[in-house]
């Protein structure tokens, strides 16, 4: 269950704080104006993305030097394909297992091409929980 599903299922809720990073959550958005529920949004920390992969990162990817990729985020994971694409080294995608902290961010990867027996995500959308999935899909 992800943060818009425990909303919907808890209309008692009028209100929300809402703690975040730079990068807005068109999704919360989408439903707050759709609910008519107010959201206030404070900014933690600023997101800023980078323009092009790092020469040692490329040769990381390039040389197959890890099996598992995170994803926290759909917007960072569509940087970071876009990012790949850029640099020509999308090709190796297919060799990783994404693991994604909410379904949400797994079926993002999925419309972007990943191949679908290579995406995971935790069943509760927090890093501990994410954990016990890596460490299900190593074993």
């Amino acid at each position: 269950m992800d943060l818009i599903d425990y909303l919907d299922q808890n209309k008692q809720i009028n209100e929300l704080n809402h703690l975040t990073g730079s990068v807005e959550n068109e999704i919360l958005e989408e439903w707050s104006n759709k609910n008519r529920h107010f959201i206030k949004k404070t900014i933690l920390y600023d997101v800023e993305f980078i323009s092009k992969l790092s020469e040692e990162c490329c040769d990381y990817i390039k040389n197959r030097k890890f099996d598992y990729m995170f994803h926290y985020s759909l917007k960072s994971a569509e940087v970071f394909l876009n990012l790949l694409n850029d640099s020509d080294l999308n090709y190796v995608l297919s060799d990783i297992n994404h693991l994604c902290l909410s379904q949400r961010i797994a079926d993002g990867l999925e419309v972007c091409g990943i191949l679908k027996e290579r995406v995971f995500y935790s069943k509760i959308p927090e890093h501990d929980a994410l954990m016990l999935q890596f460490d299900h899909i190593r074993t």
